[in-house]
């Protein structure tokens, strides 16, 4: 430190400027270090008035303090940091209060150190919080401050047990320091004062008034107490508002009996509410209050937020009744007022609050706007995260309930504000809604009410019910609708439950088949029914189906009507919209490649098609007699023949002849019918009798016409999709399972039950309930206990490996995952999920892994991206490994849609196995050729310097020579890591990536530039932050990892890395822990656990 008393220590504080701000700040907590430093040569200052003079000084003081000492006190890290650095931070603390007190000897006031003061002499903060209990030290005793003791623990009348030793003895250091006296001294000077200098002075004392002598304060701050009323009185009317707000922030210091009698003879009560409260208030001083606020309740939110109940109801009794004569505006803006009391007040004023909220809302006369107002102010009470207030929340479902039932007043919109209170993300929602759904069966009320409120807007309109007609006068029949089936859904995916047979029908009768249901029911009734096909079970959508829709009128088959009458069809007949192998002979179905390349729909004659076979309905004339032309005469003559002698047959095949193209000529007899569904049956085994005699005669294609469309005028939508989707269930059978090779692995999708998998391990999703539970059920009791042991070992572990109990498997892995709303991060959680499975299972040398579809159940994920991304990645990691290892992927019975998707997936032909994304190659790279992976890198290029130039800062003299450089050139590895960091900028909003080193034997070095890093590795040399990749910022600390070959060559690789956020390791981490993406040692040290996080970009090979 320097000697000159009159400089400022530049070197301690450009040392400390730099670090304080560091990602890996050190805590300074010794005198000698650069805090220390700073410290002591600023006091010095201080004492010999320099200290604000000199810059460096200044900024010390007013910039750096405020930070370091909010660190030191107020982090929560201090919880963990030893007892030495504790004392430490203790003696920091006391250095600084000299200052302080030794600086407040001179103006101007030292606002940021009295702010700072404040901090260290909170109870409340994290540092005192911590040392509550230690004992007070008597260096400071009567005999040394006399009549000056400020503070004692064994004097206070202090309810709590705690002590605050510490806390009482730097308060007395300030009192000792003549901090007291400076201060009052400050106050000399009050006409020159400003509020902020006011506040600034007395602010300090604020937080731990509890700990200071009772009777000193006042003895103290008496005469200034009366400084500041005159300060107010003398205020202008215009800067009143500006200046109290910074000048009363609290009333501790200032005696309640005193200010409270001041400001009532003053006539200036209303002043005094920015900043405090007086206890005293009596109804008739609230209903003052009130009047005088004059509509602009801003004047009285800090104070009512500290009013007792009895206060606090005296202002609701004066609010409640201001609201009968108030303008609209005015009322508004008191209910928002009541809003904004009831989320800092305690329990039983909220409850208040709510109902007499909720109270104004029972009425008729209520516009809109009003009700919103209400409601709004009501939900912002509710939706606040405190555990007592699932009470209100339960409370307050029911009244929407009870509203619903009793049709009265704004019983539609109470649907919408039950959808929203129990939208609210609460851990106790669950049992909520099963308290709804079992005890108070709000399903059926929904649905009842559904259909009274259709009923009662047919007979209110005389029929003419238009979307937009107003349910209750508040909400549209529109929005009533939409808000209803939003509510049913949420029920029963976050419930966990199945519509039942009889609330299906009546719910599809309401929406759909009931003369008064308008277009826009049908509508959002079909796409309710799309949506929540996974919330009926398999034998209700059976029933629906066969009773229901298919006996749809096609009237009403609009383009979510075709959506839904389809979907349901393909569910019931076990549809599987797979693929038809191309080199086999029949038309049997045999899977290979995308059934959608087998099936063209143009716009064409007939008689042209180059097909196999063409089919011809025989009761067509203008069809049948087309062909029977352009075949000529033998063709006309022998279906003559054939059809004289059997003129009932199912179908008459001819020999095509003439100038058709085809192969053979199918007639089949077939004729509409008006009932749509015997219609639909009948164009069904039109087209299966056709196809199946096609098959059996070993053709490979076959054409139909589009029947009924001409004369007979079906409809062209439903002749289309009945062709179609008859067509789509010939060309597939009941297949249960699928297989396709990558490379040397293999995915395998198939229906079935995870927990009776015979691979190596099955993965569950640890923060699924339902899967969890299967699992658990399924391998025993004694595997929930291993589980729980684990759990608690490794709470923030992302993956938990346990036995497999009485499962056939080997191991469980339980991995944690949650969905995303946005798209894109859903896609790369999923991507992350697959990769650190399969690093695991290498990790284990195991061979096979079965997967559920994650978020397909009770997450209701779009399913679409969910398939997509777990076979895109497990593609993409069987391919980039070339592993033989197995891949399943096990679809419950019920999830047959996702069972398709999973297979037209794996057989796309695409081989998008990589991350699309947008990259450039390095400049320095070489065009490659074949499969070359390693360059040298020519020793004369600045490439090469700067390399070596990284390398010798930690390793010169430690080695005799660089035999060679080599650049590596994996291009799908660097593909994977530039998609991987550039989420990682997208997520974090910074670059978190390192150049750091990794040592490795000369044949691991060959694995990673061919694999990249992988951990099947770690452990060799210890896992002491965590069982991943290793890397560090030395060189010289990665060269202890090398291991010479036969000719005594090292090899060292020199990688870029995304550390993401970091936390400290330890040997029990196997996934980074939830919200960081590495371990570290705090140092140089950093551990990963994903392939693409980091790239080897080169191999140094030296001696």
């Amino acid at each position: 430190m320097n000697n000159d008393l009159n400089l400022f220590t530049i070197s301690a504080f450009s040392n400390l400027e730099t670090k304080v701000y560091g990602e890996n700040w050190t805590i300074p907590y010794k005198r000698e270090e650069p805090l220390g430093e700073c410290l002591l040569s600023a006091t010095k200052l201080v004492r010999v008035g320099t200290a604000d003079q000199d810059e460096s000084c200044k900024k010390f003081m007013e910039i750096l303090i405020p930070e370091v000492f909010k660190k030191l006190h107020c982090s929560f890290h201090v919880n963990h940091w030893s007892k030495e650095v504790q004392l430490g931070i203790f003696e920091m603390t006391k250095l600084l209060i000299d200052l302080i007190a030794a600086r407040l000897a001179y103006t101007p006031v030292p606002v940021q150190l009295l702010a700072t003061l404040a901090v260290i002499f909170d109870p409340n903060s994290v540092f005192h919080r911590k040392h509550k209990n230690q004992s007070f030290q008597s260096s400071f005793s009567d005999e040394q401050l006399n009549d000056r003791l400020l503070s004692c623990p064994s004097f206070l009348l202090i309810t709590s047990s705690d002590t605050h030793g510490w806390l009482c003895q730097i308060i007395n250091r300030f009192v000792e320091q003549n901090g007291i006296q400076n201060l009052k001294e400050q106050f000399e000077n009050h006409q020159s004062l400003t509020a902020l200098e006011f506040n600034a002075l007395l602010s300090p004392f604020a937080n731990c008034i509890n700990y200071i002598l009772k009777g000193k304060y006042r003895l103290l701050f008496g005469k200034d107490i009366d400084r500041i009323f005159n300060y107010i009185e003398n205020l202008e009317e215009k800067d009143f508002q500006i200046e109290l707000a910074k000048l009363i922030e609290n009333n501790t210091l200032i005696p309640h009996d005193v200010l409270f009698a001041y400001i009532r003879e003053n006539s200036i009560l209303w002043k005094a509410l920015e900043g405090f409260v007086a206890p005293h208030f009596l109804k008739e001083d609230v209903e003052k209050l009130w009047k005088m606020q004059n509509g602009h309740s801003s004047f009285i939110l800090a104070a009512a937020a500290k009013f007792n109940l009895e206060q606090l109801n005296n202002l609701i009794d004066c609010i409640d009744e201001s609201w009968k004569i108030q303008t609209t505006p005015i009322h508004m803006e008191s209910i928002v007022l009541l809003g904004e009391i009831g989320l800092t007040c305690e329990k039983q004023s909220t409850a208040r609050i709510l109902q007499v909220l909720w109270d104004a809302t029972i009425t008729n006369c209520l516009s809109s706007s009003m009700l919103d107002c209400f409601l709004s102010s009501h939900y912002q009470i509710l939706s606040i995260e405190r555990p007592e207030y699932e009470e209100f929340r339960h409370d307050y479902s029911l009244k929407c309930i009870e509203l619903v039932q009793r049709k009265e007043f704004w019983h539609a919109r109470s649907v919408k504000y039950l959808n929203e209170i129990l939208g609210l993300d609460s851990p106790n929602n669950q049992k909520l809604i099963s308290i709804l759904v079992n005890k108070y069966d709000v399903i059926t009320v929904m649905i009842e009410n559904l259909s009274n409120i259709q009923q009662d807007m047919w007979n209110k309109t005389q029929g003419s019910v238009m979307p937009d007609t107003l349910v209750d006068g508040h909400l549209s029949l529109q929005q009533s609708t939409k808000n209803h089936l939003e509510l049913l859904s949420f029920l029963l995916k976050r419930g966990n439950l199945y519509l039942v047979l009889k609330r299906t029908e009546q719910l599809w009768d309401i929406l759909i088949t009931n003369e008064r249901a308008t277009t826009c029911d049908r509508e959002l009734g079909f796409s309710w029914f799309i949506d929540c096909v996974g919330d009926i079970n398999r034998e209700t959508q059976i029933t629906l189906f066969k009773q229901r829709i298919s006996r749809l009128n096609p009237i009403y088959l609009c383009s979510e009507g075709n959506a839904c009458f389809r979907l349901y069809s393909q569910r019931c007949n076990g549809l599987r919209d797979l693929v038809l192998n191309s080199s086999t002979s029949s038309l049997q179905p045999i899977i290979s490649r995308d059934l959608n390349a087998l099936i063209r729909i143009y716009q064409g004659d007939i008689t042209a098609e180059q097909s196999d076979v063409i089919v011809v309905c025989s009761l067509s004339t203008t069809l049948h007699e087309s062909v029977l032309k352009i075949g000529g005469d033998l063709i006309k003559n022998s279906f003559a023949t054939e059809y004289k002698n059997n003129p009932t047959a199912p179908i008459i095949a001819i020999a095509a002849s003439g100038q058709l193209v085809a192969k053979t000529v199918y007639f089949l007899p077939w004729k509409p019918n008006t009932d749509v569904i015997k219609c639909c049956e009948s164009i069904r085994k039109f087209v299966s009798n056709a196809m199946e005699k096609a098959a059996s005669e070993n053709y490979k294609s076959i054409a139909f016409p589009s029947i009924g469309s001409g004369r007979y005028k079906c409809s062209i939508s439903l002749v289309a999709w009945t062709l179609a989707d008859e067509v789509y269930r010939q060309l597939t059978s009941e297949i249960k399972s699928l297989a396709v090779t990558i490379g040397k692995g293999t995915i395998e999708v198939q229906i079935g039950d995870i927990t009776t998998q015979k691979v190596d391990v099955i993965i569950g999703n640890s923060s699924s309930d339902i899967l969890k539970k299967e699992i658990m059920n399924a391998a025993g009791n004694d595997i929930e206990i291993a589980y729980a042991k684990e759990y608690e070992n490794n709470q923030k572990s992302l993956l938990l490996s346990i036995p497999s109990g009485k499962l056939p498997c080997k191991q469980i892995f339980f991995i944690k995952w949650n969905p995303d709303k946005n798209k894109d991060v859903l896609r790369q959680s999923i991507v992350d999920f697959i990769s650190n499975v399969i690093q695991n299972v290498i990790l284990y040398e195991f061979t096979s892994v079965a997967f559920p579809a994650i978020g397909c159940g009770q997450y209701g994920c779009l399913t679409n991206i969910v398939v997509k991304t777990m076979v895109k990645e497990i593609k993409h990691q069987l391919a980039m490994r070339n592993i033989p290892l197995i891949v399943k992927f096990v679809i419950q019975p019920t999830q047959q849609t996702i069972f398709d998707q999973f297979c037209n997936q794996i057989l796309s032909s695409r081989e998008d196995f990589g991350t699309s994304t947008d990259y450039q190659l390095p400049s320095t790279w070489e065009q490659s050729t074949g499969n070359k992976l390693r360059f040298v890198v020519s020793s004369n290029s600045a490439e090469y310097k700067s390399i070596i130039a990284d390398f010798d800062q930690t390793m010169n003299g430690k080695y005799t020579t660089i035999i060679q450089i080599e650049r590596i050139q994996n291009e799908r590895w660097y593909v994977q890591y530039v998609a991987h960091s550039k989420e990682f900028r997208q997520r974090l909003h910074t670059d978190t990536e390192k150049c750091l080193y990794h040592g490795c034997p000369q044949q691991i070095a060959d694995l990673i530039i061919e694999n990249c890093f992988n951990r099947s590795f770690a452990g060799k040399h210890g896992t002491k932050y965590g069982v991943g990749v290793y890397f560090s910022s030395y060189a010289s600390y990665s060269h202890s990892y090398t291991d010479p070959n036969s000719n005594a060559d090292r090899c060292m690789f020199m990688a870029r890395v995304l550390i993401g956020k970091a936390t400290q390791g330890n040997t029990s981490i196997k996934s980074p822990p939830v919200g960081f993406d590495s371990t570290t040692d705090g140092k140089h040290i950093f551990v990963i656990y994903h392939d693409a996080q980091a790239f080897a970009e080169y191999l140094i090979t030296y001696k």
